[in-house]
């Protein structure tokens, strides 16, 4: 929510994203990534927030369960924009 646009802010979140999950040596399998910046087009003085979800498959193996199959593992944080700063859409 500190950048400028909201490509900006879709940049910095995919990279912090990635950094986490490279970081904590993540088992996730395929994670699908979606990040929410339509409060960009929002003119200021309209508050709004940046949102962005993570889905992956977690092996049972990687859980130690002896068996075949996956959990799903969903994670969602969001930032709110400030209501008076300069964007670009």
């Amino acid at each position: 929510t500190l950048a400028r646009s909201g490509a900006e802010a879709e940049q910095a979140a995919s990279a912090a994203i990635d950094a986490d999950l490279g970081t904590v040596g993540s088992s996730c399998t395929a994670p699908t990534v979606d990040i929410d910046v339509s409060a960009f087009s929002a003119p200021p003085g309209q508050g709004g927030d940046v949102v962005a979800a993570v889905t992956c498959e977690v092996p049972f193996t990687d859980l130690l369960i002896p068996m075949p199959g996956a959990l799903t593992v969903k994670g969602r944080a969001g930032s709110r924009l400030d209501s008076f700063r300069e964007r670009q859409p």
